[in-house]
C-alpha cells in the first residue's frame, strides 16, 4: 500500500486528535490502515470485473478512476465485496452489478468517441459555416490537438461523475462538450477575422496566413495585425535577412542571421512581455515567427531559394563556434536567439502555410 494511501487513511484521525488536543491512538491508526487496505482490495476486485466485462462486450478499456467513481456512486458495492469470505464470492458479488458496469463502460466509450471525433466535426462545421471556407480545406488544415486535449478533460469528468446527471437516461453528451468547442471556434474565428481585416496583403499571403491560423496549435498566440504593422514599417527587413544569406562564409552568415534573430526577439518581447516570451517553448515561438517569415517570403521570394541553397550549411552552423554575444542582447538570452535561429533555418525545409 503506497505511503500516500497510509497518510490518507490516518488523516481524519490526526485532524480529530488535533481538534481534541490529544495524540493519535496507535490502535486507531492500525485499524484505519487495515480498513484502507481491505477496501483497496475490494476496489481491485471491482476493477477486475470492469476489465472482464469490457473485454467480453467490446466496450473498450477500463481503468482505476472508472472503478473508483463507480464505487463512489454506488456506496454499498465495496461493503458487499468486503463482506465476502472467498475470492470467488467477491467476484460474483461484483458481477451482480454487471448492468450498471456495462452502462458505465458504454458512457466512457461514448465520451471518448465524442472527445476524439465529435468535437472535431463540430468545430469544422462551425468554422465552415462562419467563414464560407471549403469544408475539405478546413478539415485538412485544422489543428484540433488543443481542442481534443480539453475535450478529454470533459470526458473524464463525465465518466467520473463530476458532471451531474451524466449517468442518467437522456443525458445529452454532445451538449457537455459544447463549451470547449465554442471556445476553440471563437479563438480561430477571431484571428481569421483579423487576417481578413488587413489591407495591402497579397492574395497568396492572405491565404497562407489563414491556413497558418487553422493549422497552429494555439492560434491566439498569433497576432496578424501587429505583424502586418511592423512589416509595413520595415521593422522585419527582408533586406537584412537577404544580406545575411548572401554573406560569404558559413560563420559570417550564421552570425548575421543571429543578429537578425536578436532584432526579432526584441520585437516579440514587446508584444508578449519578457517573462511570457521567455517561458514559451520553440513549439510556441515557431508559429509566431512563421507569420513573419511567410510575409517576408511573400515580399522577397528569392530569400526562400537562398535558404534552400544554404540550408544544410546553415543548419550545421549551429555547431560552429563564433561570438554570438556581440549580436545578442544578453538580457534576452542566448537560448531564445539560438532557438529562433534553428526555427528560421529549419522551417525552410517545409512548406509553411500551404
Amino acid at each position: 500500500m503506497p505511503i500516500k494511501d497510509h497518510m490518507a487513511a490516518i488523516a481524519p484521525l490526526v485532524e480529530r486528535a488535533n481538534a481534541e488536543n490529544r495524540t493519535v491512538d496507535a490502535e486507531d491508526v492500525k485499524a484505519a490502515i487495515r480498513e484502507k487496505c481491505i477496501r483497496g482490495a475490494a476496489l481491485a476486485v471491482l476493477l477486475s470485473e470492469f476489465k472482464d466485462i469490457a473485454g467480453e462486450k467490446g466496450l473498450g478499456s477500463a481503468n482505476y478512476s472508472m472503478a473508483w467513481s463507480f464505487a463512489k456512486q454506488n456506496p454499498g458495492v465495496l461493503d458487499e465485496i468486503v463482506a465476502c469470505t472467498t475470492p470467488e464470492a467477491a467476484k460474483a458479488t461484483a458481477r451482480k452489478y454487471e448492468a450498471a458496469i456495462t452502462a458505465k463502460l458504454q458512457l466512457n466509450l461514448d465520451a471518448d468517441r465524442e472527445a476524439h471525433e465529435g468535437v472535431k466535426e463540430a468545430a469544422i462545421a462551425a468554422i465552415v459555416k462562419a467563414t464560407g471556407m471549403d469544408e475539405e480545406h478546413v478539415r485538412s488544415h485544422l489543428n484540433t490537438d488543443r481542442l481534443v486535449t480539453k475535450a478529454l478533460d470533459v470526458a473524464h469528468n463525465i465518466v467520473t461523475g463530476a458532471i451531474e446527471g451524466a449517468d442518467k437516461p437522456g443525458f445529452d453528451i454532445k451538449a457537455a462538450f459544447k463549451g470547449v468547442v465554442d471556445e476553440f471556434v471563437r479563438g480561430r474565428l477571431a484571428v481569421l477575422k483579423e487576417v481578413d481585416g488587413l489591407e495591402d496583403l497579397s492574395d497568396d499571403l492572405r491565404r497562407k496566413w489563414k491556413n497558418h491560423v487553422l493549422s497552429t496549435y494555439r492560434a491566439e498566440k498569433l497576432h496578424p495585425a501587429w505583424t502586418h504593422k511592423l512589416l509595413a514599417n520595415g521593422e522585419f527587413s527582408d533586406k537584412a535577412l537577404e544580406d545575411a544569406l548572401d554573406a560569404e562564409g558559413t560563420a559570417s552568415a550564421a552570425e548575421k542571421i543571429c543578429s537578425y534573430m536578436g532584432s526579432l526577439n526584441a520585437h516579440f518581447i514587446v508584444l508578449f512581455g519578457e517573462e511570457e516570451w521567455d517561458d514559451m517553448g520553440n513549439d510556441e515561438r515557431e508559429p509566431v515567427l512563421n507569420m513573419v517569415l511567410l510575409a517576408i517570403l511573400d515580399k522577397n521570394k528569392s530569400i526562400a531559394d537562398k535558404f534552400l541553397a544554404r540550408r544544410e550549411e546553415l543548419w550545421n552552423a549551429r555547431d560552429v563556434e563564433f561570438n554570438m554575444d556581440e549580436y545578442i542582447d544578453k538580457g534576452h538570452g542566448r537560448k531564445i536567439v539560438e532557438g529562433l535561429y534553428a526555427i528560421l533555418v529549419g522551417v525552410q525545409g517545409r512548406k509553411v502555410g500551404e
